[in-house]
């Protein structure tokens, strides 16, 4: 099967390493895949699935060198759409030699059609949706209402939509009155084992805590009321926004107690989060693959009871739901809940219920049964990834 996905900017993020994982055992079953985009940013990830056989093309406004700034802001990520817009346009009859497109993020299906490529007789487009539609410029009157009418449009014409979670899928029926099927991001379970899921024995006055930064304030004022009970505790922020945690955590006198995390491959991932007694996850997400692989190395995940994270964590069995959304009722939770957080029962569940649920072999036989059902069951049968 020839696959062409099409993500605008490949950056380091949670979707880039879903494609890049997906077109590796993709490659890896005889299948052949192009990615396109309009910025490539290396990793190592990307380096590697590269070197298995993905091509990579690279749109850019009419054979010109990309602007660095087109993955900045409103204004870049509407650059993105024309210029691949454009591109795809330029290519339509190249396209004809694809049995299937799969699509990535917003931009991507304005692009599409805006290229006309919707209304063309051409092979199936599955549309996977990462995010909640208008995520970008909802916050900006003067491009809100053009543009969302222009994405209800651009949805109900396609053919297929895959989302990640059960958020998500209610989001899209509720929105647009368009029906999608869930697939849920892997996860690679690499040396983790059940033999080294042990009892936390870290100091009896210090709790470690793992934060995705994308709420940046809320995990430092989290840390805040935890401090008096367990004075030595450390928070941990990683993501594109920590550095502003760090901030606010300096501006409280709580910088001795913030740690930074740079980019954190997928190989070190695993032995991160297995040296955190805690996760926290508050933000409302369409999945929530920093929680899974929280959970994967033994991690209990204390998160908002709203978005992705409910199809996966069960309140007092692998963590614990705050409907409140509330740095106190976060700190509350935890500090109720230590014993249970810290025990080699409670961790064990957590990787074990991880590992069975989400990997990228059943994640990539799901897309391409999917992709068989739309070709007439071109890959049906054959070319699946065999679990190991």
């Amino acid at each position: 099967m020839r696959i062409l996905i099409v993500q605008p900017l490949f950056l380091k993020g949670g979707a880039e390493r879903q494609i890049a994982a997906l077109a590796s055992r993709f490659l890896r079953n005889g299948h052949s895949v192009t990615l396109l985009s309009c910025v490539i940013e290396g990793s190592d990830w990307m380096t590697q699935v590269i070197r298995e056989g993905l091509e990579v093309l690279v749109a850019t406004p009419d054979g010109r060198k990309a602007r660095p700034w087109i993955s900045m802001g409103y204004l870049g990520r509407l650059q993105s759409i024309g210029i691949l817009g454009s591109y795809l346009k330029r290519n339509l009859a190249a396209l004809h030699d694809y049995d299937i497109i799969n699509l990535h993020n917003w931009p991507s299906y304005l692009s599409a059609r805006s290229a006309g490529l919707l209304e063309i007789d051409g092979p199936p487009i599955v549309w996977t949706c990462n995010e909640p539609t208008e995520f970008w410029f909802s916050k900006n009157p003067l491009l809100r209402y053009p543009l969302h009418g222009f994405e209800k449009k651009a949805i109900k014409e396609l053919s297929c939509i895959v989302v990640l979670s059960t958020y998500m899928q209610q989001l899209m029926a509720a929105r647009y009155d368009v029906p999608s099927r869930i697939i849920a991001p892997g996860l690679d379970a690499g040396p983790r084992s059940e033999e080294f899921i042990v009892e936390r024995r870290t100091q009896p006055d210090r709790l470690d805590i793992a934060c995705y930064a994308r709420r940046p304030f809320f995990p430092v004022e989290v840390l805040a009321k935890i401090k008096p009970v367990f004075p030595n505790s450390m928070l941990h922020l990683f993501g594109p926004r920590a550095e502003l945690g760090f901030r606010h955590a300096r501006r409280k006198g709580l910088q001795a107690h913030v740690t930074l995390h740079d980019w954190i491959s997928e190989a070190e991932m695993a032995e991160f989060m297995a040296s955190m007694d805690v996760m926290i996850f508050h933000h409302l997400a369409p999945f929530g693959l920093a929680a899974v692989e929280a959970l994967a190395a033994g991690v209990p995940v204390v998160s908002i009871a709203a978005g992705g994270p409910l199809d996966f964590i069960r309140d007092g069995v692998n963590g614990y739901l705050v409907s409140d959304v509330s740095s106190k009722a976060f700190a509350d939770v935890i500090l109720s809940h230590v014993s249970a957080i810290k025990s080699a029962d409670m961790r064990l569940r957590c990787s074990k219920d991880a590992i069975q649920r989400f990997s990228w072999d059943k994640t990539a036989n799901q897309y391409l049964e999917l992709f068989g059902e739309l070709t007439d069951g071109l890959g049906r049968s054959e070319g699946l990834v065999s679990s190991r």
